[in-house]
């Protein structure tokens, strides 16, 4: 992550030095995000080559938490988890799909898969690497997963997939049903191992467009149903003025993310809220 673009977890630097741990607390802050891949961390019997240097990377993410919780500051780990299979840097490489058919869900229009988490398989990673990750650090906070907008990860993870969608498992259940296991799957991993740590999944939701299959309203009512059928020791996080109707200099503009011009919240954020509590 910037300003260096480094994994923090792999080299010596302590980039949480008393002075600014100092300063973070007396503002007020009492937790910051550090981003993480399951694959970087978590060994695993379904992708041998996976958590290969994770004892190197567990032991630095340990000593911050140490060091961080001496001034009240929680350390959360934040993903966008499970990983698709893909050609990108952010993606697992779709060579990992071969003889691993159960894993493979939604394909996307650049070629791309989605990680199937309706699978017995796809829901047994989930739950290990996130009860590996919370037995390995004790003390963490929590965990921050982007599981929807963002990029590519279950088989539901864009509005644009929920119509269409050619997973052989997840094409035949209703998006809400499939996180609701998929979020179950990971609390249930790490409440195993931290029963106090909090889960927060954030549906990242800029702009919601009408396409060729559904309309914004019907893809709001899915996000808005999601929302709803979380398990109760879930937080749903959702953008708060994304898709709001703002009125500027005489026209109607829609707010999409990290608007400064304009709190919200949207009328989508308030209907997923209502849904979930």
């Amino acid at each position: 992550r910037p300003p260096l673009n480094r994994d923090e977890l792999m080299d010596g630097v302590n980039y949480y030095p008393d002075n600014y741990l100092n300063r973070l607390a007396h503002e007020g802050i009492n937790g910051l995000w550090l981003s993480v891949e399951f694959r970087d961390l978590c060994p695993s019997r379904f992708f041998p080559g996976h958590g290969r240097d994770s004892g190197r990377r567990l032991a630095k993410l340990r000593q911050t938490v140490a060091r961080c919780a001496r001034y009240g500051i929680r350390i959360f780990v934040f993903c966008n988890e499970p990983l698709a299979f893909g050609t990108a840097h952010y993606t697992l490489p779709l060579a990992e799909l071969k003889g691993r058919p159960e894993f493979a869900g939604h394909r996307t229009p650049n070629g791309w898969t989605c990680f199937c988490t309706s699978s017995q398989e796809g829901q047994a990673y989930l739950e290990e690497c996130t009860g590996y990750l919370f037995e390995q650090v004790p003390g963490l906070g929590g965990m921050i997963a982007i599981v929807h907008g963002e990029r590519p990860t279950n088989c539901y993870s864009y509005d644009g997939f929920f119509a269409g969608n050619t997973c052989p498992r997840c094409s035949r259940r209703k998006p809400w049903d499939v996180y609701r296991d998929t979020l179950s799957t990971l609390s249930h991993g790490m409440h195993k191992a931290a029963p106090q740590a909090e889960f927060i999944a954030w549906l990242y939701t800029p702009a919601i467009r009408s396409d060729d299959r559904l309309s914004a309203r019907e893809k709001r009512e899915t996000l808005r149903r999601i929302a709803g059928r979380a398990p109760r020791d879930v937080t749903v996080q959702v953008n708060f003025e994304s898709n709001g109707a703002v009125r500027q200099l005489g026209r109607t503009y829609t707010a999409y993310d990290y608007w400064l011009a304009w709190p919200g919240p949207s009328r989508f954020f308030a209907g997923c809220a209502a849904a979930a509590r």
